[in-house]
């Protein structure tokens, strides 16, 4: 659930924090999208391996705590001032591939967590006769929807707080 809370706080403070926090270009913004592409790569290419190595269930918990918490690294990083100043390529690059680290492990985490419940809905199959994987998905996605609209919210907050000018004033 926190993770859901995350990604929504995430999602909704993104394009505040490449802007003002890191100061990149337009380009520099676009380019850590596309990053997203190499992200989903990697973690499709490592769920299998980490599913191997250590189950499914500890690869998950593994795997999720590492992105959690790697996840606010560079902004610890630029708060103590263990980074180049704003407008050095380094920057630029640390974030890239950092972030496409960590949303790979996030992307891993999920595959993870889908089969999981995949064995799950098999597996009451098996023990009821009935099949109940569209419930069970549902309920999950709900669940994870109403959870990341906290963080949403949560944004909100967090920008009210920052007291962040309003409509484009600087």
């Amino acid at each position: 659930m926190l993770g859901a809370m995350g990604l929504g706080l995430k999602a909704s403070l993104h394009l505040y924090f490449v802007s003002y926090f890191w100061e990149f270009t337009p380009a520099e913004t676009g380019y850590l999208s596309i990053g997203i592409f190499l992200s989903a790569f990697i973690g499709f290419k490592i769920a299998p391996f980490v599913s191997e190595r250590m189950g499914k269930k500890n690869g998950a918990i593994i795997v999720g705590l590492v992105a959690f918490v790697a996840a606010p690294i560079p902004i610890c990083m630029r708060l103590f001032d263990m980074l180049p100043a704003n407008g050095d390529p380094i920057i630029f690059w640390f974030n890239l591939i950092f972030g496409i680290v960590d949303l790979g492990l996030i992307i891993c985490f999920n595959i993870l967590v889908a089969s999981m419940l995949a064995d799950l809905a098999e597996q009451s199959e098996l023990e009821t006769g009935r099949r109940s994987e569209g419930i069970l998905a549902a309920a999950i996605t709900f669940a994870k929807k109403s959870v990341q609209g906290l963080g949403v919210l949560m944004a909100s907050f967090v920008l009210t707080l920052a007291q962040f000018p309003k409509r484009g004033e600087r």
